[in-house]
């Protein structure tokens, strides 16, 4: 058996049938109103980049401002389970803090929805928490999109296959 004539099949496994992401809501951002916004001024500081490119070391190795995490359990998980089925992150800045460089491209926030939500933290030292789903019962796919190696595979994330995935993350039962 072949795969478009060109890829011989060795073993025909249901690889890439279980894609699991961890959803989340981005939207709890809070200003730290009696703090200085020195966000911006290290990312873009020369010295932050010259350590990290010539010893990786530095501010850019971090996890992304990623400061503390908490696991917890909602109402959905089955009480059986000895393992949190959501966490919450929490991060050192707010998606306003690139000033908008970077975050609302890079995501595909409409400008709409961004100058609404964001735009009031501008200039400011703010900070997120993060609720993720950590165990979803929605599974996605992986597929092979054509036997070129050069080619993006088909991704099919599937979030929201079950409701109870979304009343998760949009009821709020994550915080």
């Amino acid at each position: 058996m072949t795969f478009r004539g060109e890829i011989e099949v060795i073993a025909d496994l249901r690889v890439g049938d279980n894609l699991q992401d961890h959803v989340g809501n981005v939207v709890l951002s809070f200003e730290a109103k009696h703090a200085e916004p020195i966000f911006w001024k290290e990312v873009t500081s020369p010295s932050n980049l010259i350590s990290y490119g010539l010893h990786a070391t530095g501010q850019y190795t971090s996890l992304c401002g990623v400061e503390g995490l908490a696991f917890l359990n909602t109402e959905y998980n089955d009480a059986k389970l000895d393992w949190p089925d959501a966490e919450i992150h929490l991060i050192s800045v707010s998606q306003a803090s690139d000033y908008s460089q970077t975050f609302r491209k890079r995501v595909g926030l409409p400008e709409e929805v961004y100058d609404k939500v964001y735009k009031p933290y501008l200039g400011k030292n703010s900070f997120t928490f993060f609720p993720v789903l950590l165990r979803p019962k929605s599974r996605g796919t992986v597929r092979l999109k054509s036997d070129d190696p050069y080619e993006h595979p088909l991704i099919d994330f599937n979030l929201f296959q079950y409701e109870e995935d979304i009343d998760k993350v949009v009821d709020g039962k994550l915080v």
